[in-house]
């Protein structure tokens, strides 16, 4: 199966998979065969769906981004996905949620110390 996915996804991502998966990462990797299992099983949903000719159809966010670009929606910042299946746009996306979600980690802190500071 690591073989498959390393073709079909690329080494990069395939290694990274399963170095998240063998981490306790959940939703990112796991397969089960013959009664033996390897990785993490998903919590909710698997990131990679595969079809019946072992071709990846389709891929989702973690779910820690899907978290995140709702929050930053409530901000009103857009995270908006183009291609589910394009693992570099993923890379960016993510990148790009923590920028915003350290700017405003950093503003509310910056928030919290002046207002110490007028008190």
């Amino acid at each position: 199966m690591i073989v498959q996915l390393r073709q079909q996804q690329g080494r990069d991502r395939a290694d990274w998979l399963v170095r998240c998966a063998l981490a306790g990462e959940p939703g990112l990797f796991w397969n089960a065969e013959n009664y033996l299992s390897f990785g993490t099983p998903p919590v909710t949903n698997h990131i990679c769906h595969w079809g019946e000719q072992d071709r990846l159809v389709r891929c989702a966010d973690p779910p820690w981004m899907l978290k995140a670009a709702e929050f930053v929606k409530t901000l009103g910042y857009e995270v908006n996905v183009v291609d589910v299946t394009n693992f570099d746009e993923a890379l960016q996306r993510a990148e790009r949620l923590r920028t915003i979600l350290r700017k405003v980690s950093y503003a509310t802190e910056e928030s919290s110390e002046s207002g110490k500071r007028a008190a």
